[in-house]
Formats: structure tokens, sequence, C-alpha cells
């Protein structure tokens, strides 16, 4: 009876390497799915959001119609319309309602995606709450490129490195025999006597295995080496496509609440007046009314892209762009 082992510590510590590696991989997997998961819900419920705010819009631009048509029949009773700006004011309402009843049936879907993000598709019966106009300060774009590093995107590949050298240890390990010891106890038959045998059994010269299998995993390497330098150079020019879209919704947004959309509620109450006292003709107030009414949705279709390129900054990223600091130019 015997018993044999070898000394492996290189080879031990070359496989215990290569398991937390991968064990590496897999948790940077998990976050990038996890951002990915993220940004889809965010926008989900963004995209719900939005529908709801211009439910809100459409739904006043009806009730100013049927105000309006209100008006017309007054003003045609007593001879200061016509029964041409009647019929048009008419069918402004019904589109105006047609409107609510497109946007009502959006919302419904938009709230209804939302909910199988959330893993309830049985029920989207929520209430939404939340805004979509923000003053939320930014990471500079400066700070942006420094920290890409930390992606997941790009850590992957650096990881898959990591492996690879980790395999490569493995097998410049195993190429090499490893001194064999063995201990044990015989007996000798003829003579009925018990002894202890020991040996070692020494490597002599240069194995040379296991160089194909060193070679491969020396390219894969540099592949997944070169594949970091070229994700991160990818996400610098996505990151940076996507931050000068940030900043053109971000100034629309402001220039649209700010500017735009006062002046035209101003133009519109003086419309009211004007049209009122016959200085303004049909067109001219159902004109300057459809103007505030385009300023206000786009001021949302602003918003939401803002709020969509911000969360998918942050996917790429892997970061989020909330910050103290004022946002730097």
């Amino acid at each position: 009876m015997s018993l044999s082992w070898a000394l492996e510590g290189k080879q031990i510590d070359s496989r215990v390497g290569a398991a937390e590696a991968r064990q590496s991989l897999v948790t940077i997997e998990l976050e990038r799915q996890r951002f990915d998961v993220g940004a889809r819900t965010a926008q989900a419920f963004l995209t719900a959001l939005s529908y709801q705010e211009r439910l809100a819009v459409a739904e006043g631009a009806r009730d100013s119609a049927a105000q309006s048509l209100e008006e017309i029949r007054r003003r045609g009773r007593a001879g200061g319309a016509s029964r041409v700006d009647v019929l048009r004011t008419e069918v402004e309402l019904r589109r105006r309602e047609l409107d609510v009843e497109d946007l009502e049936h959006e919302l419904a879907i938009a709230r209804q995606q939302l909910a199988a993000q959330w893993g309830n598709s049985d029920s989207a019966d929520f209430e939404l709450l939340g805004q979509l106009q923000t003053n939320q300060t930014l990471v500079s774009m400066e700070d942006l490129k420094v920290r890409l590093k930390d992606s997941p995107r790009v850590k992957i590949f650096l990881t898959r490195a990591r492996v690879n050298e980790s395999e490569m240890a493995i097998a410049k390990s195993d190429a090499l025999a490893s001194w064999r010891f063995s201990a044990g106890v015989r007996r000798y038959e003829a003579t009925d006597d018990f002894g202890v045998v020991a040996g070692v059994a020494i490597p002599l010269g240069k194995n040379r295995r296991n160089e194909v299998r060193v070679s491969e995993l020396q390219a894969k390497r540099s592949v997944n080496q070169a594949m970091a330098i070229s994700e991160e150079s990818r996400l610098k020019a996505r990151l940076f496509e996507l931050y000068q879209a940030l900043q053109h919704s971000r100034h629309q947004t402001s220039t649209l609440h700010e500017e735009i959309i006062p002046r035209l509620q101003k133009a519109v109450a003086e419309a009211n007046k004007a049209y009122s006292v016959g200085r303004f003709t049909y067109l001219e107030w159902q004109s300057v009314k459809q103007e505030l009414l385009d300023a206000r949705l786009a001021l949302i279709s602003a918003q939401l892209s803002s709020h969509v390129n911000l969360t998918e900054i942050e996917r790429l990223t892997g970061i989020s762009l909330s910050a103290n600091s004022k946002e730097k130019k």
C-alpha cells in the first residue's frame, strides 16, 4: 500500500486565478444586464408619462375648442360670425376629441408595456407620478470620458483578457511535469516482513507540451485587449453624439418653457380680445391658438428626448449623470 502526491502549488494558484476571473465575468455581465433593464424600464416609464402629459394638453385643447364653439355660436346668433366659422369650429372640436381618444389609447398601451417591464403584465391599474421637466445638473463630458473605462461594456473585454492570462498560466504549468513523491508500506511474502518505502520522481529535460494551447490563448488575449480599446473608442463616439443631443434637447426645453410658451400665452390672450371685438379673423385667431398648442407638444417631446438621451448615456457608461457640481461646458 502506498500514497503518492505531486507538488502543484503554481498549478493550483493558476486555477484559482482563472476561476476568480471567470466569476468576475459573470458579475460584469449581470451588471451590464442590470443597466440595460433599468434603462428600458426608465424609458418605458418616461414614454407613458409623456403620453399622460400629451393627453392633458389635448384635453385642454378640446375644452378650449368647446369654449370657442360656444363663443362662435353666440356671435353667429348676433350676426358677428359667419356660418362657415361655426362649422369650422365644430370640425375643430371633433378633431380635438379624436386627438384625446387617440392619446387615451396610446397611454393605455404605454402603461401596459410599463407593467410588463415591471413583470406585472396582467394589471396596468396604477397611477403615474412624475414630471418631465427637470433642472438636474450633469457630469461633464470630460469626466464621462475618464470614467468610461469603468463601463461594463469595456470591463468585460479586459476581464476576458485576464481569463486568457490565467488559462495561459495553467497551460504553461501543466506543460511542465511536477515533482512527485510517494510513501507507503510493503510486505515481503518470503520473509513475512514489512518495510517502509518512499520515492521521488524528478522531471528531467524541458517539456514543450501545450505550446499550441498557449499560443491560442495569447492570440485570444490580444484580441480581447484590442476589443476593449475598440469598444472604448466606439463608446466615446456614441457618448459624444448622445451628449450633444442631450444638450440640444435641454436648450430646446429651456427656450420653449421660459421664452416661447409664455409669449404665446400672452399672444393667445390678446388674440381672444382682438377676435371678440372683430379685429382678428377666425383664421388668425385659430392660428395663434394652434401655435401655442404646437409649442406645448414640442416642449413635451424635447423633455422626453432629454430624458431618453440621459438614460441611454447612463446605460452605455454604467454611471449616473447626477452631480452636485455645476455642469461644465
